[in-house]
C-alpha cells in the first residue's frame, strides 16, 4: 500500500514495532454519524426487554459487546456479583453475542449464587437500533476490553451523552479523557471496573 491508516496511534505504533510496517501510518480517528445515531427508532427498551423504566429509582449498567475474553467476558462474573451486591438498586444489562457460553456457565451462576439473578438481564445479540436505544437508556456503560483499538461502542456511548467506564488499554485512552469524558480502569482488573462504576452510581 502507498498509504496506511488506522484509527488509533496505539495500533499505528504496534504495526510499525511488531509487524515491521514502514512508517508513516496515519491516524484517522473513527467518526460516527450523529444524525443516524440520534434518529428516533421509537424503541422502548424498558417495555421490550423488561428493564426498569426511567421513572424508577433503578440504576442500569450496560455491557454491550461480544462475550469473549478479549472483551473482558472473563471479568464479568466478578464484576456482576460485585456491582449487584454493592448496589441494591443496580441492574446489569448484557447485550452481545455469546458463542462461548460465558453467560450460562460463568456469569449467571455467580450472580444467582448471591440471590441477585433478577437484576441480571441477558439480552443476547441485538440489532443496531436496539443497542443504540439501550445505550441511551443506560445510566452507565461499561467496556472491559483487555485489548482494543478504537471501538465504536465507546463512540456510541459518548454520542448518547452517557457516562462511560472503559479499560485503560489500546486506543481507548486516546478516546476517553480520564476524569473528564469518562473513567478509565486498569485492564484485567475486575475490582477496578467495579470501583469506577460505583463512583458514577
Amino acid at each position: 500500500a502507498d498509504v496506511r491508516t488506522t484509527p488509533s496511534a496505539f495500533v499505528a505504533d504496534e504495526v510499525v514495532a511488531r509487524m515491521g510496517v514502514a512508517p508513516p501510518v496515519h491516524v484517522v480517528p473513527n467518526g460516527i454519524d450523529l444524525d443516524v445515531f440520534d434518529a428516533d427508532e421509537g424503541i422502548d427498551v424498558a417495555e421490550r426487554f423488561g428493564l426498569p423504566g426511567a421513572a424508577s429509582d433503578a440504576v442500569t449498567v450496560l455491557v454491550s459487546s461480544r462475550l469473549e475474553r478479549r472483551k473482558g467476558a472473563h471479568l464479568l462474573p466478578e464484576v456482576a456479583s460485585g456491582l449487584l451486591r454493592r448496589h441494591p438498586r443496580a441492574h446489569l444489562v448484557v447485550a452481545g453475542l455469546d458463542r462461548g457460553g460465558w453467560m450460562e456457565d460463568h456469569i449467571a451462576p455467580a450472580v444467582e449464587a448471591d440471590g441477585n439473578g433478577d437484576r441480571l438481564h441477558h439480552l443476547g445479540h441485538r440489532s443496531q437500533p436496539e443497542v443504540r436505544a439501550l445505550i441511551k437508556h443506560a445510566d452507565v456503560s461499561l467496556l472491559m476490553s483487555t485489548w482494543d483499538n478504537a471501538p465504536y461502542s465507546a463512540l456510541e456511548v459518548m454520542a448518547a451523552g452517557r457516562p462511560l467506564v472503559a479499560s485503560d488499554v489500546g486506543g481507548l485512552p486516546e478516546m476517553v479523557d480520564h476524569e473528564r469524558t469518562g473513567l478509565l480502569a486498569r485492564p484485567g482488573d475486575a475490582g477496578a471496573h467495579v470501583e469506577a462504576v460505583s463512583r458514577l452510581i
